[in-house]
């Protein structure tokens, strides 16, 4: 089984309620026009029947829809609409007391699978801020994933002092069977993410995963470094957790117009030749025992 772990459902509702919620900055209000028409824009090309036309060219049998981008009403409805092929993410900012109710209202059997993609810059909180641990507990009674974005983000509104990877040690300190994604193999903070999750994934066991979205990119984060390699870095990460502590996405914000397969990291994937069993890992197992698949 294939499995797109982070696709991105992108609505004008969901990107003006982002904006409305978190880019109250003069420097994010400029780019307000900007991030419509790329909402509008998405949206005119995404629909159920897109997204599965999309996924059986491709060969992907699943994509997890979040709703960073948009409300989470328009996910469930995807997902209600087609159950096989579509799984989703609830979004909200976990700080507020309102989301508890809400989680409960769009997460469980036949809802949406888990949380994501979120963000502690966007909305500025601490991962181990203790308004959060309500919600972490209902997280862990439900046993769903958490799906986060650590570091530079694609919106300007991004503050980049509540992104600290040691953070999560204390959340998995309290909340040890949460199980935590980590977008774009941390972004520019992979060296911390590889030196304190393999801490604690010795003394913790925790589960703890790296999606591959978009890192075609990351060689711009890493400029210290005079030849950066994106196939080392994702060599190394796969030494420190092995093929089961990765898990496949694109960041996809509409349906694939190129088949992700002619992508750079699915190339690089294939160069390593990690064998059957670790691809089938990567590419959809480790996602389909998060999801409950």
């Amino acid at each position: 089984m294939v499995i797109d772990f982070h696709v991105h459902l992108t609505s004008v509702e969901g990107m003006a309620r982002l904006f409305r919620d978190d880019g109250q900055d003069p420097l994010s209000k400029s780019y307000l026009a900007k991030y419509m028409d790329l909402a509008r824009e998405r949206q005119a090309r995404t629909s159920r029947e897109s997204w599965v036309e999309a996924m059986d060219r491709c060969g992907v049998d699943r994509v997890v829809l979040n709703a960073t981008d948009a409300l989470n009403r328009e996910v469930l409805d995807l997902v209600e609409a087609e159950p096989g092929r579509f799984s989703g993410l609830f979004y909200a900012d976990p700080a507020l007391p309102e989301s508890l109710a809400e989680l409960d209202r769009f997460v469980g059997p036949g809802k949406l699978a888990g949380l994501g993609e979120l963000s502690p810059t966007w909305e500025k909180y601490r991962l181990d801020d203790r308004r959060l641990f309500p919600l972490y507990e209902r997280v862990q009674e439900l046993g769903v994933p958490l799906l986060w974005h650590f570091g530079i983000g694609f919106f300007p509104f991004a503050d980049l002092n509540y992104s600290q990877p040691a953070d999560l040690i204390n959340v998995v300190r309290y909340f040890p069977k949460i199980p935590h994604v980590i977008s774009h193999l941390g972004m520019e903070q992979g060296e911390q993410f590889l030196a304190q999750i393999s801490w604690l994934k010795e003394w913790f066991k925790a589960p703890i995963y790296f999606d591959l979205a978009n890192i075609h990119g990351l060689a711009k984060y890493f400029l210290r470094l005079r030849h950066f390699s994106l196939k080392e870095h994702l060599a190394r990460f796969l030494e420190v957790f092995g093929p089961e502590g990765i898990i496949w996405g694109t960041d996809s914000g509409a349906p694939y117009e190129s088949c992700p397969f002619e992508a750079e990291t699915y190339r690089i994937l294939a160069e390593l030749k990690l064998g059957a069993p670790a691809m089938d890992l990567i590419m959809g197992g480790n996602a389909a025992r998060l999801l409950g698949l």
